[in-house]
């Protein structure tokens, strides 16, 4: 768990930045370690049981730096509803040729 308060709610910053998060009280991190001869599927399995009971209990944001191909909407759960265009328009002057582009980059 990563709490969040102080001055990170502080409204000024909502329109000068596009962090999506900072109504929320706190973020959670889900990660998963394990040694090569260990069982990664079935840590995987476990990981993926977590998100899902996430997702299916209306927890649909997401932190950008955890990132989790499988995560469903990742346009809004990364970068908010409302900073999404705004993002996309940054892409379209800044990377028009799309050097970066991955999986869940900015599309535009």
């Amino acid at each position: 768990m990563n709490t969040l308060g102080g001055n990170i709610n502080n409204p000024d910053f909502k329109s000068k930045s596009s962090y999506p998060h900072r109504e929320l009280p706190y973020l959670s991190e889900l990660q998963a370690y394990w040694e090569e001869d260990n069982n990664p599927k079935q840590l995987l399995a476990a990981y993926k049981k977590v998100q899902k009971a996430f997702y299916e209990n209306g927890i649909r944001t997401q932190y950008r730096n955890y990132p989790d191909l499988d995560f469903k909407g990742y346009e809004t759960a990364y970068y908010g509803e409302e900073n999404y265009p705004k993002l996309q328009e940054l892409k379209r002057k800044y990377d028009p040729e799309m050097i970066f582009d991955y999986p869940q980059s900015i599309k535009v």
